[in-house]
């Protein structure tokens, strides 16, 4: 993670601010968080069925969870 902060830093120009810890603690802790979500879900289903039911379902709320904004009409029905 400090090598693509670092990228970002020199190569490009992006001014992450001074609080480099803070900013790494918070991603390794989303990190986490995410890698901890995987594997309950893994734990829970059974089967590719159950997976294949739940996963359309999951994946449009993991970035609302992490705070992303998302304008309206983003997640479309196809069923709709």
């Amino acid at each position: 993670m400090m090598v693509v902060f670092m990228i970002f830093r020199y190569g490009f120009g992006f001014d992450l601010g001074d609080g480099y810890s803070l900013l790494l603690m918070v991603v390794v802790i989303y990190t986490l968080t995410i890698v901890a979500l995987s594997m309950l879900m893994v734990g829970i289903l059974q089967s590719p069925e159950q997976f294949n039911t739940l996963f359309p379902s999951i994946i449009p709320i993991m970035p609302l969870i992490s705070g992303v904004y998302m304008p309206s009409g983003t997640i479309t029905n196809p069923f709709r």
